[in-house]
């Protein structure tokens, strides 16, 4: 198989799981590797292979320049991350490493997540939804008070939009 980059989704049953990697047939043979042999650093996503022991793959989305990667990740993740059967454990692209999560622990922090609308930034025409300023801030390299201020509507965009879902 050629080895490309981009976004990926394993299903297990009904869960799923959104990943990224620049070379995406040699992160999915790590994966099943780790839940083979019970050391995946995701314990909800191995918990779920352990009683199921079923694993399937598809590629979603494929980057032209890998600086992008983590940017279409994030998108993936803002769609699905509260989906209850969704297995990341966390809301940012970024990763959180290795977790000690168990999946009660990790359904009552994605329960407590406010039900907020998200904030979708357009450059150049392409929108980009996050979660939340804090993550627009990050994504976009706009400093947070003044996509906050933006928002509010008291100072203009001058090479953005932005805007609650």
């Amino acid at each position: 198989m050629p080895s490309y980059g981009g976004i990926y989704k394993i299903s297990i049953e009904d869960y799923f799981y959104i990943g990224r990697s620049v070379d995406i047939n040699v992160r999915i043979q790590r994966h099943l590797w780790a839940l083979n042999a019970g050391k995946h650093h995701n314990t909800f996503m191995q918990n779920v292979y352990n009683k199921h022991k079923d694993f399937s793959f598809k590629v979603i989305a494929t980057v032209t320049s890998f600086d992008y990667l983590d940017v279409v990740e994030q998108h993936f993740i803002d769609m699905y991350f509260d989906h209850k059967l969704c297995m990341n454990l966390v809301r940012s692209s970024s990763g959180g490493g290795p977790s000690n999560h168990t999946q009660a622990t990790i359904l009552k922090n994605k329960m407590s997540q406010p039900n907020r609308k998200p904030v979708i930034v357009t450059v150049d025409g392409a929108s980009t939804s996050y979660a939340s300023i804090g993550d627009a801030a990050k994504g976009t390299g706009v400093g947070r008070p003044h996509l906050s201020k933006v928002l509010s509507g008291h100072r203009p965009a001058v090479s953005f939009t932005i805007r609650r879902g």
